[in-house]
């Protein structure tokens, strides 16, 4: 893009109501700059989702599947640092879910442990989901000195540095859930999110009197109850809690409360899922 072109696109945001508005804002004017619809903002029930479908763009580099990955998961990042500018509380209380196409997290996919909100892979785009209610309640955006690049970017640089302070500012215990939470749910991969091997995090927890199983266990059958009393269904609730697939979650929820995960729902809804 040409320079200036973010700092342009921000300089819209001064007028806009909500969220919802920024959003499709953002993605009108970066179809028009890039000559094509590859963005998009639907709602949907409670969730309202800004969608980047890269099929068909015209990259410079196409024969570097990890690369465009990882392009456009920063591009993820920047969009919304750049709702964070706009409305700082709303953005980041109302981020429910990333997806990303990428068929699973690696030691190359680093830089996805800036969210704080689980993550879904091999989905067939990109996509933030954020909170219906929040996205389209009233805002009253910064002044437009501060609609700039240059503080996406201190948003972006502060991201960063909080994610790389977890490890010194909490306790293992801490760190652990709130990996758990963001979906990173492999003791290896809470490992080396910690900059540790698996023995010593293992060694750590124990010195803090906690099992790596249990705090698994007991942040995701909170989280999975929170999401089934929402009305999530039972493969949505697993795809978003990091289980290979929604019988593995079944059975996992199964061991923790003695009622299927389909039960529970229903006890709450009212009716089948």
């Amino acid at each position: 893009m040409l320079p200036g072109t973010n700092d342009f696109i921000l300089s819209q945001m001064s007028d806009v109501t909500s969220l919802f508005e920024a959003m499709k804002v953002i993605a009108r004017s970066y179809n028009l700059l890039h000559g094509g619809e590859f963005n998009s903002v639907r709602k949907h029930g409670d969730v309202v989702t800004f969608i980047i479908d890269d099929k068909g763009f015209p990259y410079a580099i196409k024969d570097n599947e990890e690369f465009i990955a990882f392009s456009i998961e920063c591009v993820l990042i920047f969009l919304h640092c750049m709702l964070k500018v706009i409305a700082p509380d709303h953005a980041e209380r109302a981020l429910r879910k990333i997806s990303v196409t990428r068929a699973h997290r690696d030691e190359t996919a680093q830089h996805l442990s800036a969210w704080s909100a689980p993550i879904r892979f091999g989905a067939p785009t990109y996509s933030i989901d954020y909170d219906g209610v929040l996205a389209s309640s009233r805002i009253k955006p910064p002044p437009p000195e501060l609609l700039t690049a240059a503080h996406v970017h201190a948003e972006i640089i502060r991201v960063a540095e909080r994610d790389a302070g977890l490890a010194a500012s909490k306790r293992t215990e801490d760190f652990v859930r709130s990996a758990v939470e963001r979906g990173v749910i492999d003791q290896t991969r809470v490992a080396a999110l910690l900059g540790v091997s698996a023995a010593t995090l293992r060694r750590r927890l124990e010195e803090e009197g906690v099992t790596f199983r249990k705090l698994r266990r007991d942040v995701l059958n909170a989280a999975a109850k929170k999401r089934l009393k929402r009305g999530l269904g039972v493969s949505e609730v697993a795809e978003e809690l990091g289980f290979s697939d929604f019988r593995s979650f079944n059975r996992a929820f199964k061991s923790w409360n003695g009622e299927t995960p389909a039960a529970f729902a229903q006890r709450f809804s009212g009716k089948t899922i």
